[in-house]
């Protein structure tokens, strides 16, 4: 049986280091590094409360779509 991830808000992240859970918030920003895109909630960086990170060597780094998710929802 499948295990359903807890979901917090983006701001409440820093309570939960070291638990598996799924953080819901808005995308202020999008950025690469490289070829590593980083995906901040809450704040645009340095003060983003969470940044999501696509490494280069995933499948998903060549995506272009990920600018497309700025001031949209996610959870991820």
């Amino acid at each position: 049986m499948a295990q359903t991830a807890t979901v917090i808000a983006d701001a409440d992240a820093a309570k939960h280091i070291g638990e598996k859970v799924a953080v819901e918030g808005i995308v202020v920003e999008v950025f690469t590094h490289g070829r590593n895109f980083f995906i901040a909630l809450g704040h645009a960086y340095p003060h983003q409360s969470i940044t999501g990170w696509i490494p280069e060597n995933s499948k998903l780094a060549d995506e272009s779509r990920f600018y497309d998710l700025e001031g949209k929802k996610i959870r991820m």
